[in-house]
């Protein structure tokens, strides 16, 4: 197979997460990279290539979808991940280091059977009268906002976490 990614149309990318990290993701334009660094950023799979680990996400229920128009490496193992690079490692994964802030626009979300955004809803107010209609209304209210962020395909900045044991790593090499 062929990937495009800069040279061409953008590559579609597959991320699985739970369906409350996913919109913690689109609400705040970033995601946030693993705690250890040979997996500090996305794991994920490009759309078509069938040839990836199955099981690689660690949160399950909800896909998003991301468009991704930079470079591409391919490459079975990599000692030294760089930003602005997908990595394709099959069959291991496919992979956007931390600290890349271009590159990725968010384009899209659907679920797994059994999951949606009903579980972020929570607990009427003990006030309400009709608690169906108002948790329809929440739950209406987070896929309009969804829905108004998917059309904007932002950019998502990948980002370490504040106490990830390898910020000297990230310093050291001028990336944070």
């Amino acid at each position: 197979m062929h990937l495009q990614g800069n040279t061409g149309s953008p590559l579609v990318l597959i991320h699985e997460t739970s369906p409350d990290i996913a919109l913690s993701i689109l609400r705040g334009r970033k995601f946030i990279a693993g705690p250890i660094l040979g997996d500090a950023g996305i794991n994920c799979y490009i759309e078509g290539v069938d040839s990836y680990h199955p099981d690689q996400a660690a949160s399950k229920g909800a896909f998003l979808t991301f468009e991704w128009s930079g470079p591409v490496e391919a490459s079975r193992s990599i000692s030294r991940h760089e930003p602005e690079v997908l990595y394709d490692e099959r069959p291991h994964r496919a992979f956007v280091f931390t600290c890349t802030k271009k590159h990725l626009r968010v384009t899209g979300l659907s679920f797994r059977e059994g999951h949606s955004f009903d579980g972020l809803v929570g607990q009427a107010p003990w006030y309400v009268l009709n608690k169906p209609r108002w948790a329809e209304q929440a739950h209406a209210q987070i896929q309009t906002e969804v829905d108004r962020i998917l059309r904007e395909k932002p950019v998502i900045s990948v980002v370490p976490p504040p106490d990830a044991p390898y910020l000297f790593i990230l310093r050291e090499r001028n990336l944070i």
